[in-house]
């Protein structure tokens, strides 16, 4: 029963700081009572309950008339915009860091998304936003604020305050321009819950198969990942690649440099005499996925059909 009521009373102490003057007495009541025996995991005792409206009413009038409204609880709501200096937003992740003690928060912003909305803890915070192969960053700045124009040379990250239960607005990360070194690059951020994986087999219109690059290009920003094989190697897997949509194709890292494998519509026909389609085939990458079965074994397209080598 003390230990009743002592979370009672520090309850009132903290409800002192932000009440009601709107049906005072009640509301104080029911939020403490919430508070206790959501802390406890109980219900108060039914003589307690009784109790507790009475000693509210011994806190004097002139206090309640002064102070504010409810007890805060629970986390804030941050929304704002997402932009990227093209026509095309391509998927990134966002970040949201706690100023004062580095906790970080990430929110994976899908392809063309334009606003975002978070709930995060009460606190201080900075916001930014990485491709997913942290190429290329942008934040919520102060250049933002100035409006993005020419003049607006600060690129400083601003530092936005979250309170409970309330909106934080127009929190927009916008700033693209600025130093890449101002934004802050999360260190030992698993990607794998965010990023997927294409793998599938090799082949080779000679017997032997030789080293190669395989590419994966992201059809929507032309960017590409690439993994070297050796020679004889069968198989690859691309990993750490953001969600969308790839084509793949290969070129043996030694010899004619025009030669170009890729997976194309030649592939699942059977790449028969009769298989004139040489279109690349776009491989779906999903999040915290191993996308199989892409077999790039059409070597029998056109001169430049298929994407020029790119430099390593």
């Amino acid at each position: 029963m003390k230990k009743f009521l002592l979370i009672i009373l520090v309850l009132i102490l903290m409800s002192l700081a932000c009440a009601s003057t709107n049906n005072m007495v009640s509301n104080i009541a029911e939020g403490i009572i919430d508070k206790v025996e959501e802390q406890i995991g109980e219900a108060l005792p039914d003589d307690l309950l009784t109790q507790l409206p009475d000693m509210l009413t011994q806190i004097p009038g002139e206090i309640l008339t002064q102070i504010p409204q409810g007890i805060p609880t629970g986390d804030g709501t941050v929304n704002g915009d997402i932009c990227y200096p093209s026509e095309f937003i391509p998927p990134m992740l966002a970040f949201f860091e706690n100023v004062n003690t580095g906790e970080l928060f990430d929110l994976p912003i899908a392809e063309n998304q334009s606003t975002y909305a978070i709930q995060l803890p009460q606190g201080s915070y900075n916001a930014y936003a990485w491709l997913y192969d942290f190429s290329y960053g942008g934040s919520y700045s102060q250049s933002v604020i100035c409006g993005l124009d020419v003049s607006c040379t600060d690129h400083s990250l601003v530092d936005f305050q979250v309170t409970s239960n309330t909106n934080t607005n127009d929190v927009d990360i916008c700033d693209w321009y600025g130093d890449l070194n101002i934004i802050p690059v999360p260190q030992n951020f698993d990607m794998s819950a965010y990023t997927g994986s294409i793998a599938g087999t090799l082949s080779y219109p000679s017997e032997m198969i030789p080293a190669m690059m395989v590419v994966a290009r992201n059809v929507q920003t032309a960017s590409y990942t690439y993994v070297l094989t050796v020679d004889h190697q069968g198989d690859f897997q691309i990993d750490g690649l953001a969600p969308g949509n790839y084509t793949v194709a290969v070129y043996p890292s030694i010899g004619d440099p025009s030669l170009v494998g890729a997976y194309s519509q030649a592939v699942p026909c059977g790449l028969s005499v009769n298989c004139n389609d040489h279109s690349l085939i776009p491989v779906q990458v999903t999040p915290a996925q191993i996308t199989g079965g892409v077999m790039p074994h059409d070597w029998y397209a056109p001169a430049g059909t298929f994407p020029v080598k790119p430099a390593p």
